[in-house]
């Protein structure tokens, strides 16, 4: 079955997605975004610009990234690394992401470093009672992905950033794990963390299905590597790289994926990816083994990412060419929002 969703752009603009859902599931998906649009809609049509203040307007906001964000998987063999288990090019890939948080979880500290509060990815561990998820045990604050793009700007998906919501949005660098052993840390150097300042240019919905925003941050990104943007055109079966954050999780690399289909706007893949991965850079695998860090394009949205059925989060598994693949908006389309 296919369902339409109804997706909110920037200025509060309201457009149609088709995705591939489940019956059942879909009817559950569908009636809480109807509940939270509803919400939404109501807070902010008291005013344009929201207070960025608004606990209320920022908190369903949230609610509803994360439930636009309910639509990725695993496509194969899981093929998701952590940062100490990438190769150099990888990780200076995994370097010029970033993960995107509220910045209502943002505390600063005494000594001049600020914590970010981690609500957990809620996935199954092995108390569960089911087969405890990868990554199971690791924080997982942010709500969106996003790359650097220019020296203050952000490419990301253009449902994880609308003008509403970017006073309240914070963009950190260096959320990964760095051995084996040592707990991820949710504390980071003030440095770190840029404030969203201003939506440059985006788009959601449409007859092309185009979804991709371009912020800009409070100042100048420092020590960060920039990431081109690809003007090449799209080829089957070209093999992909993604980099992100899924469910709020520290950066994983994820490469053995190829282009399964390509339309006007967008492609398909399959990308091992879960909610929260939407914003993320999807590499073009030859130049990064090169060493060249070259944007095919921007991770959107997918499959189910994970069984209603469970009370903790089980992944949903496709196999390599099954389910319905994750679609990337084409790196063109962002090029003419960067000077």
């Amino acid at each position: 079955m296919r369902v339409g969703w109804i997706l909110l752009g920037s200025g509060l603009a309201l457009s149609t997605i088709a995705l591939a859902a489940e019956p059942e599931a879909a009817g559950t998906l569908t009636e809480r975004f109807q509940n939270l649009s509803a919400k939404f809609q109501s807070l902010a049509g008291r005013s344009r610009f929201a207070a960025p203040d608004s606990a209320s307007l920022v908190g369903i906001q949230r609610d509803l990234e994360l439930l636009l964000n309910e639509v990725k998987a695993i496509y194969g063999p899981d093929d998701r690394r952590n940062y100490y288990r990438a190769s150099p090019h990888e990780r200076r890939a995994a370097d010029a992401t970033a993960v995107l948080v509220n910045s209502l979880k943002v505390t600063p500290n005494d000594d001049g470093t600020v914590s970010v509060s981690d609500e957990g990815a809620h996935l199954c561990g092995p108390a569960s009672g089911f087969p405890a998820e990868r990554f199971w045990d690791e924080p997982a604050p942010g709500f969106c992905s996003g790359f650097k793009v220019g020296p203050r700007l952000i490419a990301t998906a253009g449902h994880c950033v609308h003008v509403a919501t970017c006073p309240s949005t914070t963009v950190l660098f260096g959320f990964r794990k760095e051995t084996e052993s040592q707990p991820v840390s949710t504390t980071f150097a003030r440095k770190d963390l840029y404030q969203c300042r201003e939506v440059v240019a985006g788009a959601l919905g449409g007859e092309d299905g185009s979804d991709w925003r371009v912020i800009r941050v409070d100042r100048d990104i420092e020590d960060v590597p920039t990431v081109a943007l690809s003007s090449d055109p799209v080829q089957f079966g070209q093999p992909l790289t993604v980099v992100g954050y899924p469910m709020g999780l520290p950066v994983k690399i994820a490469a053995n994926a190829t282009v399964r289909d390509v339309r006007q706007a967008f492609f398909v893949a399959n990308l091992d990816t879960y909610g929260g991965n939407s914003g993320s850079v999807v590499y073009d695998t030859d130049k990064l083994r090169a060493g060249e860090l070259v944007a095919r394009g921007v991770l959107v949205r997918g499959e189910e990412d994970f069984l209603m059925s469970s009370p903790c989060r089980i992944s949903n598994k496709c196999p390599d060419q099954g389910c319905r693949g994750e679609d990337v908006t084409k790196a063109e389309m962002l090029r003419a929002a960067i000077p």
